[in-house]
């Protein structure tokens, strides 16, 4: 009786609230920053997320709305939702030390709570260790069609019958390299300095750059879920259009000349079959991702070092 209502008008919806979330989130101002916002929302993941309207789709909606709602138990009841539809969300458990100063005997007792919660409901569904074993085997995407770090790996056993072992560990070796050697060239930058965890953009940032690196390294996906990076371009834009920080600048560009190849580059390899273009595509992740994880793994050491303070 409600078909026409969950097929049509449902997702209809949720695809104009995910569209004003973009628009909101980057909040353009410049002629590059407009240009960016329309690479977004006609890139390919983000035109197959809307198209699909799965459970990722809400993940990314809530992601905003816990970093915008900050109310701590409504966020609870959101991350522990979130981990009961899919496993990666529970990174989002580092929200628990950034939403509000606590001290380190009221953190792990929200977090023992959190666990005890999740595994009170994986035991009343039946969830088990071999089902959800089962569950990843099923959901393996295509190996054109990736957002991961065995990206290259699965396409050169496909294309060029290269060992996918010693591609995946060359892969991981460059992407370790490629960490270091951004993370030298961020902390030389000082931006930390710049950075407030309570504020907005930053919490988004926390947030998306925790949940797109563990879904990056553990697990096989469907290019869709690079959207989740879209949620790190506010505090990018931040330091670099109010602080003026170059590092940044030069990010953001990387960004949108990546959005520009990514789209010109499908058309080739769904239509001519073109796969040269998925090999750059995969390398460019690699690389992004890196950028990333460095900023990353600052903010997350300055998080600490404020708890040692405590």
């Amino acid at each position: 009786s409600l078909e026409k209502f969950y097929f049509f008008y449902f997702p209809i919806t949720i695809g104009i609230i995910f569209i004003f979330v973009l628009v909101s989130l980057i909040k353009p101002k410049k002629i590059l920053e407009y240009f960016l916002l329309i690479l977004i929302i006609f890139s390919p993941p983000t035109l197959l997320l809307i198209e699909r309207c799965n459970i990722d789709i809400f993940i990314f909606l809530f992601i905003y709305a816990i970093a915008y709602i900050n109310l701590s138990p409504l966020n609870f009841i959101i991350i522990t939702i979130l981990s009961l539809a899919k496993y990666y969300p529970l990174t989002l458990m580092i929200n628990f030390f950034i939403e509000k100063k606590r001290s380190a005997i009221q953190i792990i007792i929200i977090l023992l709570l959190f666990i005890t919660t999740l595994s009170f409901f994986f035991f009343l569904t039946g969830e088990s260790l071999e089902l959800f074993q089962l569950k990843l085997k099923m959901i393996s995407p295509t190996w054109g069609n990736q957002f991961s770090i065995r990206g290259l790996s699965l396409i050169l056993e496909k294309l060029k019958d290269f060992d996918y072992s010693t591609v995946l560990i060359i892969s991981y070796i460059f992407f370790i390299f490629s960490s270091i050697v951004s993370f030298k060239i961020f902390q030389k930058s000082n931006f930390i300095s710049k950075v407030n965890i309570s504020f907005f953009e930053e919490k988004l940032f926390i947030l998306g750059s925790n949940l797109s690196i563990a879904v990056y390294l553990i697990s096989d996906n469907v290019h869709y879920r690079e959207i989740f990076l879209i949620l790190l371009l506010p505090l990018v834009i931040k330091l670099k259009d109010n602080f003026k920080i170059k590092i940044f600048k030069y990010l953001f560009y990387f960004i949108l000349v990546r959005y520009i190849f990514f789209i010109f580059a499908n058309y080739f390899i769904m239509f001519k079959k073109y796969f040269a273009f998925i090999y750059i595509k995969a390398f460019s992740d690699i690389v992004l991702v890196s950028l990333f994880t460095a900023v990353c793994v600052i903010i997350n050491i300055e998080i600490l070092k404020q708890y040692k303070k405590k």
